[in-house]
């Protein structure tokens, strides 16, 4: 994505079973409705975006969207 946005987008991802990386994140993981915690959660500027999938093209259209905006 790098490629595409120049150093405008920062991606990160957290594997939820290790426990120091869930701590990281447990901001992040209040904002999910309960009953919906499927992984992957995908986050962009803090904001819960897309549950249960991590598709490329998905997230990318997301980060352009807000980019444009």
């Amino acid at each position: 994505m790098d490629r595409f946005f120049e150093g405008q987008a920062n991606l990160r991802h957290y594997d939820m079973v290790k426990p120091e990386e869930a701590e990281q994140v447990r901001d992040l993981l209040e904002q999910v409705p309960q009953g919906y915690l499927y992984y992957p959660l995908v986050f962009i500027n803090g904001e819960l975006r897309i549950i249960g999938s991590a598709q490329y093209y998905e997230i990318l259209g997301e980060v352009r969207d807000l980019l444009q905006a």
